[in-house]
């Protein structure tokens, strides 16, 4: 917590009291406060820097020169931690300014004892770049907001003033921040590393034309359209000689490249072990997390065992990344030596040791595969899925991909015979037409709260409905579930199925299909569709979390009828009694069209132009992080969302045009930048109000925004440029 250090006060040459209050971190408040002396001339200098109207985040500085009574006073103010220190200036006990020490800078003369200047330097946003970003799932830009305000030590200027003139298409109310909302992934990058807060702000800001001050104690955010509508006046009174009128720039075209950071592929499918890889190098075949496989388990004549035979390696330990937990804790990675190749991902079950099942030498470890429960092999991390539109839902679908291997082989990398378990390989092959693996995909609101869950368990039962998108992907339930096996993924021989399978070893799972033959060899094209289940799109927003739970079912083939058969369905314990490997790889989810290819959704970097005057020779170029496009894209992480529906953003309103954000910018930058317009500059008088729009009392109805302001709080005084300000009047050229 923040207490009270230093503080002083001086009196301005117009008689108003200013006060300065330094505050610093510390475990109780501090029994002594240091009071502050300052110089006669320029104790206190406030300064914004010049902005051009198309900036969004109008940071200023404060210095603050103070006298030190003694040798290395205030060295204790130095600081590397950002945050630390902060300042708040009053004008006759109003709070006017707050910000913090810029940690980087500390400097005082050296050759003096006492009795000697020493400036501090304090600012309001830029402590902003020093803060990462660390909000997950989807947020209100007023959340984010206010995280940012609160992190910079200005919390106290929340809620802030808002003066905003967009509205939602079809409404005539202006939005708050409070009624746009972004997706928090949007601000990592493809590491995982974050941006820095400024980044945040200023990218979700500046799309929208918006622009965030601090003036008089508070933070504004506003547009320049509504500046000139809705804001107050003030005019300037000039205390100098020093005025200059000039006129500011004019733009040929503007530019404005939208990054929409679209990716499809949403669970990535990879697991990184983190285990050790330390090879046991004895001549025993196993070591404690290494285990060692010949191409088959074929005594040599001389029953010498040749361990340097290796096929492959498999490490196994309880370290592992890209999945939120394995109840199981067993992660793998495949290291290929004479066969097989490189993989990673969880074991479920594995036999380790040389022999058939039936020599009793090999030994099991892990779950055997007959285990049916609810307790998840794999969790994934929950990602958040957008709410889009009907239209939208009904032509988008997720695409589950799950690698696994289930095999009967002593070295699932080669060939079936007598010395590698070709009577159970066989077996599994013939018996089992096709395997199910249950799994679980829920969906959470933003407390955990269960919203609904995926089933597909009736297109795995029944016979009567043909192979189509249209009945094959699963409905969406409200609330949890409650079967094992309401939802799974099926594996079958694409070239016979509900015959035997064309081979074990790494397969991916594909469509689940009607148990009915008949129909499925009338769309010989449905085979071909590529791997993974097709889910329907979720009618909600939410967090999903997948879950692939223990054990699996077994069918020996589909029907020839529409006539469900219980004499079809075989016992699994045959088939899993033969199992002698099931290892999973992650799931990989993506989000694909219900075009005749499914491709995944993708967008590229947008880009929005405009004509403002074709005589003029500069260009304006702006690149964004968030904004809006002509379509829906679930998959846009920068896309704006509605707070309240959850639906993303297409077009919005402003100064009665309706059109993508980055359209209304360009219309507003077109109302600043087409024409000449007029800019005044010299010292005026400091009359310390909130934020306003000025005029001049020789410029008739013309307004003026304030780009660059630099205030001497002793002096009363002010030195700033304005330049004229139109609201929105687009013309399309």
């Amino acid at each position: 917590m923040q207490y009270l250090k230093y503080k002083g006060e001086f009196l301005s040459r117009n008689n108003t009291v200013c006060s300065v209050e330094i505050y610093r971190e510390a475990a109780a408040a501090y029994d002594l406060i240091g009071k502050l002396q300052f110089p006669s001339d320029e104790p206190v200098v406030i300064e914004w820097a010049h902005s051009d109207k198309e900036e969004s985040l109008c940071g200023s500085v404060a210095d603050v020169t103070i006298i030190s009574p003694g040798d290395r006073t205030y060295e204790d103010l130095y600081t590397i931690t950002p945050g630390d220190i902060t300042l708040k200036i009053y004008r006759n006990g109003s709070l006017y300014w707050s910000g913090t020490l810029d940690p980087e800078f500390y400097e005082e003369p050296y050759s003096s004892g006492s009795e000697y200047e020493v400036t501090l330097t304090f600012s309001d946003f830029g402590i902003l770049n020093r803060m990462k970003f660390n909000m997950e799932g989807m947020q209100s830009m007023q959340d984010i907001l206010n995280d940012a305000l609160q992190r910079a030590k200005l919390g106290h200027c929340s809620p802030v003033r808002q003066y905003i003139s967009t509205c939602m298409k079809g409404n005539a109310i202006p939005v708050t921040l409070s009624d746009l909302s972004l997706r928090a992934d949007n601000f990592y990058d493809e590491d995982g590393e974050a941006l820095s807060m400024y980044e945040v702000l200023e990218g979700m800001l500046q799309p929208l034309g918006l622009r965030m001050v601090q003036q008089a104690g508070e933070v504004y955010v506003y547009d320049l359209n509504a500046l000139y509508q809705k804001v107050g006046t003030e005019q300037v009174r000039w205390e100098s000689t020093d005025q200059h009128m000039g006129t500011d720039k004019v733009a040929n075209n503007v530019k404005i490249t939208f990054s929409p950071y679209s990716d499809a592929r949403l669970l990535a499918g990879d697991l990184k072990y983190g285990g050790d890889k330390t090879e046991n190098t004895g001549i025993q075949p196993d070591g404690s997390n290494c285990y060692k496989y010949l191409p088959n388990y074929k005594k040599p004549e001389d029953y010498d065992w040749d361990y340097s035979d290796i096929s492959f390696l498999m490490y196994v330990g309880s370290k592992g990344t890209g999945t939120s937990s394995s109840s199981y804790k067993r992660y793998f990675e495949i290291a290929p030596i004479l066969g097989g190749s490189k993989s990673t991902g969880v074991a479920y079950f594995f036999y380790t040791g040389y022999g058939s099942l039936s020599s009793g030498v090999p030994k099991p470890i892990g779950t055997p595969p007959s285990t049916r429960n609810d307790t998840p092999v794999i969790k994934t991390e929950k990602i958040y899925l957008p709410a889009i539109g009907a239209d939208e839902t009904a032509h988008s679908l997720l695409r589950l991909q799950l690698g696994i291997l289930i095999d009967a082989r002593y070295n699932p990398f080669s060939d079936a015979d007598g010395d590698n378990e070709k009577g159970n390989y066989n077996a599994i092959l013939n018996d089992a037409g096709y395997l199910y693996l249950p799994f679980r995909a829920v969906i959470y609101d933003n407390v955990g709260n269960v919203l609904c869950h995926y089933a597909n368990k009736y297109e795995t039962t029944k016979t009567y409905l043909e192979p189509h998108m249209k009945y094959t992907t699963g409905k969406w339930v409200d609330g949890a579930p409650a079967e094992w096996d309401e939802a799974v993924l099926a594996y079958y021989n694409t070239d016979d199925p509900g015959g035997t399978l064309q081979s074990l070893g790494w397969r991916t799972n594909r469509q689940t299909l009607m148990r009915n033959k008949k129909f499925i060899m009338r769309r010989p094209s449905w085979l071909k569709v590529n791997d993974g289940q097709y889910m329907a799109y979720p009618p909600v927003s939410g967090y999903l979390e997948i879950s692939i739970l223990t054990g699996m079912r077994t069918c020996k083939t589909f029907l020839w009828s529409s006539r469900e058969d219980s004499n079809d369905i075989v016992l699994e314990t045959d088939i899993t009694s033969r199992v002698r490997w099931m290892l999973y790889k992650l799931p990989a989810l993506s989000v694909v069209r219900t075009n005749s290819v499914f491709e995944e959704y993708s967008s590229d970097d947008v880009e929005y132009t405009g004509v403002l005057n074709e005589n003029a020779k500069d260009n304006i170029k702006i690149d964004t992080i968030c904004g809006t496009m002509e379509e829906v894209n679930p998959v846009a992480r920068g896309a704006y969302h509605q707070t309240s529906t959850g639906l993303q953003i297409t077009e919005m309103t402003r100064a009665g045009r309706t059109t993508q954000v980055e359209h209304l910018l360009i219309g507003t930058l077109y109302s600043q930048y087409a024409e000449r317009k007029t800019v005044l500059s010299g010292t005026t008088r400091l009359t310390g109000g909130g934020l306003k729009s000025c005029t001049d009392a020789n410029q008739e109805d013309k307004r003026f925004i304030v780009l660059q302001d630099v205030q001497d709080l002793i002096a009363d005084e002010r030195e700033l440029k304005m330049v004229e300000l139109r609201p929105d009047e687009y013309e399309e050229k």
